[in-house]
């Protein structure tokens, strides 16, 4: 009994050991959530450090966990941008996906590093391998050497760099970390959250989330709510063999994107097989903290997220 009972203790305690290990601290002001929670894509000057300009990854071909082969670029690959700016204030990776050998956008960032150029993208705040780190919203501004370098803050997909409009986010998109749903979302839906508010700082901690691209079917739950930027609907998500995974879901659509031009011809109850990446879902973020004001149980609780439905896999 005595030695099951030591087990068990040595058991605890490195369980404990590996919880708190990969416990993350992001630290955000109040201001800059409300300013980004109702946007799906942001513009701004970006202080570009570092690429991969000169080394792009050239991802394998797309990965389908069901089996279905989908053609491909051969001479599709993800320029990778580091850097940083005022407003987001934390280390900010771009990255833009599908360029090819001859694009503009390799051009603009070989003769711009250590300047400012102009993007617009998709931004996405997430914890992807990261482990005991407490991030702070603001707390320096040193150059960025590594584009792999740490991060929870992107603009994934980089939509405009400069004048130039960027259209590889329209085609399926290369990703070597695809992930079947039930594991995907299974791990994101059981993350946990607490948030902590002291004063005009919120501090969300979570854990690291490995996990990328997820491979999901949805079903429409709602008319799209139309934004500037793109669209917003609610829908269930279901993995292989019907399996429903996630009820209600906010699913986030670039403007004039495939999936979007893909959705605006779907009805309620329609399905429609994609690949997303998901981020924190700031609005919820926030819902939360107001709610707070009665009921402080709301700050404990799942980690709150959305996809970003970068291609449509099939019909």
């Amino acid at each position: 009994m005595k030695i099951l009972k030591k087990i068990l203790t040595i058991t605890f305690l490195f369980l404990l050991a590996s919880s708190a290990k990969s416990q993350i601290e992001i630290n955000l002001k109040k201001s800059f959530i409300e300013s980004i929670k109702d946007k799906i894509t942001v513009t701004l000057d970006y202080n570009l450090d570092a690429a991969n300009d000169r080394n792009i990854d050239v991802y394998p071909d797309f990965y389908s966990p069901r089996g279905q082969s989908i053609k491909q670029s051969r001479n599709s690959t993800v320029l990778i941008l580091a850097g940083r700016n005022d407003f987001i204030g934390l280390p900010l990776i771009a990255k833009v996906f599908n360029v090819k050998a001859d694009s503009k956008a390799i051009d603009i960032v070989s003769n711009n590093k250590g300047n400012i150029i102009r993007l617009n993208g998709v931004w996405r705040l997430w914890c992807d391998y990261l482990e005991n780190d407490n991030i702070i919203q603001g707390a320096n501004n040193e150059v960025i050497k590594d584009y792999n370098s740490k991060h929870v803050f992107e603009l994934a997909p980089v939509l405009r760099i400069n004048k130039e409009n960027l259209n590889g986010f329209d085609e399926k998109i290369n990703a070597h970390r695809v992930v079947d749903a039930e594991t995907a979302i299974g791990k994101y839906s059981s993350a946990k959250c607490r948030i902590v508010i002291n004063d005009s700082i919120v501090t969300l901690i979570t854990q690291g989330l490995v996990y990328d691209y997820a491979d999901f079917t949805m079903q429409l739950n709602s008319s799209p709510e139309i934004k500037d930027d793109g669209m917003i609907i609610f829908c269930d998500v279901f993995g292989d063999n019907d399996n429903l995974l996630f009820k209600n879901l906010k699913m986030v659509f670039i403007k004039n994107s495939e999936p979007e031009k893909t959705v605006r011809k779907l009805s309620k109850g329609d399905r429609l097989r994609v690949l997303g990446i998901p981020r924190i879902d700031l609005n919820e973020i926030d819902s939360r903290i107001k709610i707070s004001e009665t009921d402080k149980q709301v700050l404990d609780g799942n980690l709150p997220f959305e996809m970003i439905i970068l291609s449509v896999l099939d019909n």
